[in-house]
């Protein structure tokens, strides 16, 4: 009798030791996080958030994403509720130099709730991006991401003589809006006929310089992000422009009492 007694007891506790085992194997905290806890990350843009989660039941598994700016995260960090992958997209502030996270995740029965990781981000661009800084060219910029180093450098090339355009438009408008505001032009077909200047001149296809200033940094998206500048030559522009101006004689009289004009003439004259 004492044997069978201690023989159930014993298969009592082994089975209950066996479902507490499984029970504990079910579901674990998730771990593994990616960007690595403390790491610094060199990124221009989006942000991939991962993690890994011991599942041998092949449960299916939802996670509840916290993220913020402090260590202390509560539901007003709440980024993302029953997501159903363990990896996530996220465009942080670019105001911001370190952020804080954590996965809570749930399998059906249970919740389990993660550690606090966090990351510190380095946004980058090139000292030179979007800088108009030279007296005689004006900087078109282009900017492409590949997994081929060489598409990305063509790319961003293609895009910034796309986007000459929009740098040659901008130069001309401030040139133009000194020679108006000094000849103290109001006219409303005197100041229609500058920006029909602007928007031709604009359009021309001006030659872009052989030479090409360009970086490539390897992205956290895994991608090869490449930052170009190309430069074309204001004295093309300016004498466009002047020649423009010439076809426009009432617009060019007008001009006349521009000092800025003045000096632009005996400029693009010689």
């Amino acid at each position: 009798m004492k044997a069978n007694i201690i023989i159930l007891l014993f298969l009592t506790f082994t089975d209950c030791a066996i479902q507490q085992k499984f029970k504990n194997l079910s579901l674990a905290k998730p771990v593994n996080p990616n960007p690595a806890i403390n790491s610094t990350i060199k990124t221009t843009d989006d942000i991939f958030l991962s993690w890994q989660c011991f599942n041998p039941e092949n449960d299916t598994l939802k996670f509840d994403i916290y993220f913020g700016e402090n260590r202390e995260l509560n539901n007003r960090n709440l980024l993302e509720k029953d997501l159903m992958e363990n990896s996530l997209k996220i465009h942080p502030d670019k105001g911001v130099a370190e952020y804080f996270w954590k996965v809570v995740v749930f399998d059906g029965k249970s919740r389990i709730e993660g550690d606090v990781w966090n990351f510190k981000i380095k946004y980058y661009l090139p000292d030179w991006w979007m800088i108009q800084d030279n007296p005689d060219k004006i900087f078109s910029f282009g900017m492409s991401e590949s997994d081929s180093q060489m598409q990305a450098f063509e790319n961003a090339v293609l895009e910034a003589i796309s986007d000459k355009k929009i740098f040659i438009e901008e130069y001309l408008q401030k040139k133009m809006e000194v020679f108006i505001e000094e000849a103290m032009i109001s006219e409303p077909k005197f100041m229609q006929m500058s920006w029909q200047l602007i928007t031709v001149v604009s359009n021309k296809d001006f030659s872009i310089d052989s030479s090409k200033k360009q970086e490539t940094i390897f992205a956290e998206n895994k991608l090869y992000k490449t930052f170009v500048r190309a430069a074309i030559s204001k004295k093309e522009i300016d004498k466009t422009l002047y020649q423009k101006i010439q076809l426009a004689p009432l617009l060019f009289e007008e001009l006349k009492f521009s000092a800025s004009f003045h000096e632009f003439i005996k400029h693009t004259a010689n």
